[in-house]
């Protein structure tokens, strides 16, 4: 008897980052379906509600409504639903309220694919499932506010183009919307792209995005 797929929606407001992310998770685990994708709490409540998903993957800021009240407003309507957030930030007072409000597990952009679906699978026995750094930062909050995340080290080699390159790629657009922004040649957007992969050392577009997240493209 042929196993049934573990069902996933995921909640995230750059769809760029989601539809990598499913093409991604689908490509690695043919086990697992995404089966709903939304990019705010406010499309998340409902499309979850109708589709109940076996996991839903949650980012935490979006516009209109954030991750957590979006948890908070499905579990009073859905008590048993799953949902795991996946973000870039490892605040605690974001973890304890998704926690709060009914969050099994609450996972950093940065963990790795394997671990993701593993956390994915872990869900269904409703194991609450924390990233190092956050179940550390919950553990001694005194210094997890007192120590800033460091800049990645590629960050200091990137010229100032490379920079609003990198940081339009991480909002979704595609070489023709940055050409247009800056004014240059698609070519020469792709010439920049090239470049920032070869000083990044990350050679795919949506890790590029992922390797993005939470990084000050602004400063010097």
């Amino acid at each position: 008897m042929t196993a049934l797929p573990l069902r996933v929606v995921i909640v995230d407001d750059q769809r760029l980052f989601a539809e990598g992310l499913r093409s991604i998770l689908t490509s690695r685990d043919p086990g697992l379906e995404v089966i709903g994708i939304a990019a705010t709490g406010v499309e998340a409540v409902p499309l979850v509600l109708s589709l109940k998903p076996d996991v839903v993957l949650m980012d935490v800021q979006m516009p209109e409504m954030d991750g957590v009240e979006a948890t908070r407003l499905i579990h009073e309507a859905d008590p048993a639903q799953r949902i795991m957030m996946l973000t870039t930030y490892d605040d605690d007072e974001y973890v304890k309220a998704a926690l709060r409000h009914g969050a099994i597990g609450y996972l950093l952009k940065d963990a790795s694919v394997g671990d993701l679906i593993g956390a994915l699978r872990s869900a269904l026995e409703r194991s609450v499932i924390l990233a190092p750094s956050v179940a550390q930062n919950l553990a001694n909050p005194t210094k997890a506010h007192s120590q800033a995340p460091p800049a990645p080290v590629w960050l200091s080699r990137l010229g100032p183009k490379e920079r609003q390159i990198l940081k339009l790629l991480h909002q979704g657009c595609n070489n023709y919307d940055i050409s247009r922004r800056l004014n240059l040649g698609e070519q020469t957007v792709k010439n920049y792209i090239s470049g920032i992969y070869a000083k990044t050392e990350v050679h795919d577009r949506f890790l590029l995005m992922k390797a993005a997240e939470g990084v000050d493209l602004d400063a010097d």
